[in-house]
């Protein structure tokens, strides 16, 4: 019960099928991302019929819009195969679904909003293309090597001065 309690609290949906693919236990977040058709979600029902019910509510993944029976049918292939994570979008929002097999071959689903992650990898990717703007217009060479001697930062006259690209010296131990 306490278990079931901390799942229902945990800030992602998550979702637990049996092994004929039924919905049997989710919790607070799994609902409420069906919009306003979260009431007609219920244990017994399957991927398919939950996923109608989401998209019947309006919560359909972009890549879903205008083909989402085909959607339905691609996701319920990649259903209980261990797929890599895979991301989609939907009300502007990022989300990442991983799934779990687990040993009576159900299968755990656990779906969580990723954007505010993808949103801070954009920044310091903008942060570290004006910091390398910046260092390559000075007539010195800066690089930054880490406690283990690799260069994690080089300027391009730091790698000029070695003779390689900055692709090229990222990573070298020197």
């Amino acid at each position: 019960q306490r278990f079931l309690h901390a799942i229902d609290n945990i800030d992602a949906q998550i979702a637990l099928y049996d092994s004929e693919g039924r919905l049997v236990h989710f919790n607070r977040e799994f609902k409420n991302g069906a919009g306003p058709s979260a009431g007609l979600i219920k244990p017994g029902m399957t991927l398919a019929e939950s996923l109608r019910i989401r998209f019947g509510g309006g919560t359909i993944p972009l890549d879903a819009m205008d083909r989402e029976e085909e959607w339905i049918a691609e996701r319920i292939n990649r259903f209980g195969k261990s797929p890599p994570p895979w991301e989609f979008t939907r009300g502007g929002r990022i989300f990442e679904t991983r799934e779990a097999n687990m040993p009576d071959g159900g299968v755990m689903v656990v779906v969580s909003d990723i954007s505010d992650q993808k949103e801070n990898e954009n920044a310091a990717r903008e942060s570290e293309a004006q910091m390398r703007l910046i260092t390559d217009a000075i007539p010195v060479q800066v690089a930054y090597v880490d406690r283990d001697h690799r260069v994690r930062f080089a300027n391009r006259h730091y790698a000029d001065w070695y003779d390689y690209s900055q692709n090229q010296i990222i990573g070298m131990k020197m």
